[in-house]
């Protein structure tokens, strides 16, 4: 299996994993979806070196 093919379907199965959880959790998921957010914009600025 390539790379570019294991890498969608992690993708597919870390979106499929978030609706199911937003489906289950509607209420639960707003604080946990802001914190996930702001991790992964820290993630994503620390990943390009800021």
């Amino acid at each position: 299996m390539s790379d570019f093919k294991r890498h969608g379907l992690v993708m597919v199965g870390i979106l499929v994993t978030v609706v199911a959880v937003r489906i289950l959790f509607p209420t639960a998921f707003d604080g946990v979806g802001n914190g996930l957010v702001t991790g992964l914009h820290d993630f994503k600025a620390w990943v390009r070196g800021g």
